[in-house]
């Protein structure tokens, strides 16, 4: 929760501890909706044969928005609210939608039950993400950014690993602050606006901290 109000994402740092507050009372001012939750009836599963495949009912909609977008379908007549409410009225019967899976399966181009395990889990995925790992472990494995001591430079110094650049001392130390300055920032919203008498909703200031990006900057002398 600290990094929202350490990177000054307001809106979620503003909405979350609300939210939270909400989920937390959420046993005793709903009672039907908790039962719910418990009963494990706020996801959808996608697929009966395969594991892990239970998604969130709003992730579960974009499925059959993205079937129905397309040539004829929903895509550039949503300004025009009778019209895309004859849309998806007819969506079952919209060729985009309907007759081309069952074309495909007809000439069995598509078959459901070659899907039996976790896309993530074909050779091919497992193969891409054992080579996005080795290439940071390669560099980081021989790698202390507060122990490097190159070209004379003091072997406390922050430096970046990609480009070996130096970070001056100012930048490291607001770098390295930055959990503790979230946060401080963090529990004083709680503390004013959740549990206080503040307004949740008044303005929010920003807080100042230089990050990797600052050492970046073009300077014009």
């Amino acid at each position: 929760m600290f990094i929202l109000f350490a990177f000054n994402r307001l809106d979620y740092a503003q909405n979350i501890p609300e939210y939270l507050a909400r989920m937390h009372d959420l046993q005793t001012t709903e009672p039907e909706i908790w039962q719910e939750f418990v009963n494990g009836d706020f996801t959808v599963n996608s697929s009966s044969e395969v594991s892990f495949t239970r998604m969130g009912v709003d992730h579960a909609m974009d499925h059959p928005n993205m079937c129905m977008k397309g040539q004829g379908g929903i895509s550039g007549i949503t300004s025009s609210p009778a019209t895309l409410l004859k849309v998806c009225l007819s969506a079952p019967a919209l060729p985009v939608a309907c007759l081309s899976d069952e074309a495909e399966q007809l000439v069995t181009v598509c078959n459901n039950n070659t899907y039996m395990q976790h896309h993530c889990l074909s050779q091919a995925k497992v193969a891409c993400h054992e080579k996005a790992i080795k290439q940071p472990k390669a560099v980081l494995t021989n790698t202390n950014i507060f122990n490097t001591g190159c070209n004379g430079t003091p072997s406390n110094c922050l430096i970046k690993i990609l480009s070996n650049e130096i970070i001056s001392e100012d930048i490291q130390e607001s770098i390295l602050a930055i959990e503790r300055k979230g946060e401080e920032a963090y529990r004083k919203f709680v503390e004013a606006r959740i549990t206080g008498n503040g307004n949740l909703w008044g303005k929010m200031t920003k807080i100042k901290l230089q990050t990797w990006t600052a050492a970046a900057k073009d300077i014009q002398s």
